[in-house]
């Protein structure tokens, strides 16, 4: 079997060493190369959290590292990307990526009175996505005026 690639998955949220082994016709491996790759997790956002709410939006901000300053450019998230959906029909109403310098958005046309589920992701320059270890979604739920009132 000749393969020129692979993609190794599930990875946790540390840096992995991976090295690459042929084997020969009689079962027996033996390393490709002379050194290995080091594999390391981008450097995700923390602390998302909601910081105004609307009827119809939801503003939400998180925390870029300071780390990112002095880390190599393979571990810098190249964008940002939320996803969110409606936590009732768990159907997913939209994607939105966001430049990787963003540390907050306003997510509009929302429905009012329904909870959603916002999750954060960063973009790695090959174009994968991962949210932080342990990080939460937030949860929020627009709220309209009472209808109620007489």
């Amino acid at each position: 079997l000749a393969t020129q690639s692979a993609l190794v998955t599930p990875l946790q949220q540390a840096s992995h060493t991976i090295r690459v082994f042929s084997r020969s016709q009689g079962g027996f491996y033996q390393p490709l190369g002379t050194e290995p790759v080091v594999v390391a997790p981008l450097i995700v956002p923390t602390g998302m959290r909601v910081t105004s709410i609307g009827p119809h939006h939801i503003g939400l901000a998180w925390d870029i590292s300071p780390s990112l300053a002095e880390a190599p450019d393979f571990l810098i998230p190249s964008a940002y990307r939320i996803d969110f959906e409606q936590r009732d029909t768990k159907a997913k109403n939209t994607t939105m990526e966001l430049s990787s310098d963003t540390a907050s958005v306003t997510i509009s046309n929302l429905e009012t009175n329904t909870e959603y589920e916002f999750v954060l992701k960063a973009k790695s320059l090959a174009g994968t996505f991962q949210s932080g270890l342990g990080q939460n979604p937030v949860i929020v739920t627009p709220q309209g005026a009472p209808s109620n009132l007489r």
